[in-house]
């Protein structure tokens, strides 16, 4: 399948809108307070940061994917089963995105539609378009990302009489190592999971724009977040903004003269369904590279069932699951998405420059 191609700009939209998921509807405000503006810089630093293993990775191995690389660094069969391990993290991440939105649509949208029932329509679109392939994933994601910008933008600006920037004094009450802690996190979560990029980079038709192409996707996804939480802080205050799950909601039924609460809605649900679409196709596609499938669509539906099913018993509490996203999934994310991909990195640098290095000549 590495003959589809998909250019630049489709690869920025697709890992844009694959960062952005459900982060939108994360409250940034209830653990940094006031000083959530500081900390979402820093996680945008951060993000950049940890975006750069990725990008080194692609580079040095272009045309390769991720259980490619695995393969290339640690042998055969330790980077399949290495493979495997990330093949159970996109499906738990999946599911747990899948249930995110599932659980925002049944709260704000459809109370009286149960979850299971969502979960099942969302996914067969999902299925449906990793199905049809990556081309387009990227058409799609072309259309459905300027959307969602232009919605974000029309609610930034119908609300801008409202804002009250004193709701960011004082600033750095409680010093200025936490809120970089916690902007050091947030760049994990969702920043460090372009990881799972490597399954579609293969597929880029350019592929000396790999460098710029995901750098442009974490600015892109980093400043739509960003203006999310400044808007909601500076329109709701510190402590109305902290208290809901929801702010966003929120901000959106303070549009004068407007209902514009089903536009966010689109948001969350272009943004849902983009990234668990690059999850389940990282699924096929590192189940299909461990088994040496040649077509590995045939995965698709399966695994879409499994996500649907995995999805149901991951948690019975929204609350929890949110509180868990935010505090304890980015300390799982270190040795998943840093320190492994760190070590494929020295690794491959030392293969690497073992092969380019000139045999010496016997006198």
């Amino acid at each position: 399948m590495k003959e589809e191609k998909i250019s630049s700009y489709q690869i920025v939209m697709l890992i844009a809108g694959f960062f952005l998921g459900t982060s939108i509807i994360l409250n940034p405000a209830a653990k940094d307070g006031a000083d959530a503006w500081f900390t979402g810089l820093v996680a945008i630093a951060a993000g950049l940061l940890v975006t750069c293993l990725t990008v080194t990775l692609a580079v040095k191995h272009p045309g390769q994917s991720l259980v490619e690389i695995l393969i290339f660094c640690f042998g055969g069969v330790a980077g399949r089963i290495i493979g495997f391990f990330y093949f159970l993290f996109a499906m738990w991440l999946s599911s747990a995105v899948l249930l995110t939105f599932c659980n925002y649509s049944n709260s704000i949208s459809y109370p009286e539609t149960s979850i299971l029932f969502l979960s099942i329509c969302y996914m067969l679109i999902i299925a449906f378009a990793v199905k049809i392939g990556l081309e387009a994933m990227g058409r799609i994601s072309e259309v459905l990302m300027v959307l969602s910008i232009l919605i974000t933008a029309l609610a930034l600006f119908s609300v801008l009489t409202d804002f009250h920037p004193d709701a960011f004094l004082p600033m750095f009450k409680n010093g200025i190592i936490k809120p970089a802690a916690s902007g050091l996190m947030d760049g994990l979560l969702p920043f460090a999971e372009v990881f799972l990029a490597l399954n579609i980079m293969p597929n880029l038709n350019d592929k000396k724009k790999t460098s710029k192409s995901l750098y442009l996707a974490v600015l892109v996804a980093g400043g739509i977040m960003y203006l999310f939480t400044i808007r909601n802080i500076s329109v709701l205050g510190v402590s109305v903004a902290a208290r809901n799950v929801f702010p966003s909601e929120k901000v959106f039924r303070l549009m004068p003269g407007l209902d514009i609460l089903p536009l966010l809605d689109v948001n969350v649900i272009v943004f849902g369904i983009l990234k668990v679409a690059i999850a389940l196709y990282a699924q096929a596609k590192i189940l299909g590279d461990i088994f040496g499938l040649k077509e590995f669509k045939i995965n698709v539906l399966p695994l879409a069932a499994l996500d649907v099913v995995i999805s149901t018993i991951l948690s019975h509490d929204f609350i929890t699951q949110l509180y868990v996203a935010k505090n304890i999934v980015p300390l799982m994310y270190i040795p998943v998405l840093v320190v492994i991909p760190l070590t494929m990195l020295i690794i491959s640098l030392i293969k690497k420059g073992k092969s380019n290095a000139p045999a010496l000549k016997l006198e």
